[in-house]
């Protein structure tokens, strides 16, 4: 996991993720793609705070 307790995440990381994955989908015929946030803890702009 990039971004385990860090404050911000590691953004360097995370787009040549998004970017492997979407290149692999299309080279497999995917019509699309579906981002999705798994986080560990609340967020801080979360209305549960």
């Amino acid at each position: 996991m990039s971004t385990w307790c860090s404050l911000l995440g590691r953004t360097d990381v995370m787009i040549a993720n998004i970017d492997n994955a979407v290149e692999n989908a299309e080279k497999n015929g995917a019509m699309g793609a579906l981002l999705t946030d798994w986080e560990q803890y609340p967020r801080l702009e979360s209305s549960a705070m």
